[in-house]
């Protein structure tokens, strides 16, 4: 009796291993959506691109476009996404991402909710005259007033409402924004 009670705690037991790797989350379309939102949310732009399409891929911007992203400092005197980011919390933990029209190597996503940016209202004002300088330009004191009233007054939530499309590339899953138009 005792043998045949180990030889089934025994099977038990090494089965768990096999038992957990069913559980173990698939590479789904959402995860592409979810994991570059999470790396730039964490600053880490080029970790949210390798979520991007090679067509579509760039190190330098946000893996995919959510409208109003940067409007509270989109006066600052140049592009530049990452030192933008710099100076702003993302908290996207409020944003869904629903898989709405899914093939065997393209489809469709829809990220909706709240996006929630904070800003360093200090280092917005730094980056603003640094970036003025560095394009040769004086400070518009207006526009600076203008977006350090943008930043100050607390969190700036933002109603996110975007279709994202993805392909498989190489058996993965990847968000594949549409080309910018001129």
């Amino acid at each position: 009796m005792i043998p045949r009670v180990l030889a089934i705690l025994a099977a038990i037991v090494l089965g768990l291993p096999l038992i957990g790797c069913s559980l173990v989350p698939t590479d789904r379309p959402g995860d592409a959506a979810r994991h570059a939102l999470d790396r730039a949310a964490a600053h880490d732009l080029v970790g949210a691109s390798q979520f991007v399409c090679a067509a579509r891929r760039n190190v330098l911007d946000l893996p995919f476009p959510i409208a109003g992203i940067l409007a509270p400092v989109g006066a600052l005197p140049g592009y530049d996404v990452a030192r933008t980011l710099g100076v702003m919390t993302l908290d996207v933990s409020r944003l869904t991402v629903a898989e709405t029209t899914i093939g065997d190597d393209s489809g469709e996503l829809h990220v909706d909710g709240m996006l929630v940016a904070t800003f360093d209202s200090a280092a917005v004002e730094m980056l603003f005259r640094s970036m003025a300088a560095e394009a040769g330009q004086p400070v518009d004191d207006a526009l600076l007033a203008e977006t350090m009233a943008n930043v100050s007054a607390g969190p700036v939530e933002l109603q996110v409402d975007e279709v994202v499309p993805v392909v498989r590339e190489q058996g993965t899953w990847k968000v594949c924004p549409l080309a910018p138009t001129p």
